[in-house]
């Protein structure tokens, strides 16, 4: 009877291990899976403020054509204008307008290089969160598996199997 009494207690001592352990991790998965979770809005939250960052870049840097582009117009005048020519001639129409076609080729030039960067940070962004989704889904689910395969009849074969 104390044989019995002892395999008893050590098959329970033992499922309590099992158990605990099973129990420990299934609670470490889901807390890294709610890491992950926080870190995926956390990514999103950093693609948003990179785009804020690389709008914000792209209306100073505008800021700067057009100011150039009044400083350079300004410049051609007074420098055409002293060397004699009328502000109704050809060649002073053409100059003029040759600096303001540049100015607008540089304005196109940042808008694509403004386009192609917000669509490479959305498109970085997005694959970030969804690996990190992605894995704090696989986490959760093998966090259920693990717990699933302690049902009251595993629970009642694994104590009652030596017996």
């Amino acid at each position: 009877m104390e044989d019995t009494l002892e395999e008893i207690e050590k098959g329970l001592t033992t499922f309590l291990q099992a158990l605990s352990r099973k129990r420990a991790a299934g609670n470490a998965l889901r807390n890294q899976a709610a890491q992950e979770e926080y870190q995926a809005a956390l990514a999103a939250a950093q693609g948003a403020a990179k785009n804020t960052y690389l709008l914000e870049s792209a209306a100073e840097k505008s800021r700067s054509i057009y100011q150039t582009y009044q400083q350079k117009y300004a410049a051609e005048q007074a420098q055409l204008a002293a060397a004699g020519l009328h502000q109704n001639s050809a060649t002073v129409q053409y100059v003029l307008k040759n600096s303001r076609f540049q100015a607008l080729l540089d304005e196109k030039a940042l808008s694509e290089n403004l386009q192609t960067a917000v669509y490479e940070n959305n498109r970085e962004t997005a694959e970030q969160i969804r690996a990190l989704k992605a894995s704090a889904l696989a986490k959760r689910k093998a966090s259920q598996r693990g717990s699933s395969g302690w049902t009251v009849s595993s629970v009642i074969h694994n104590f009652l199997g030596g017996f």
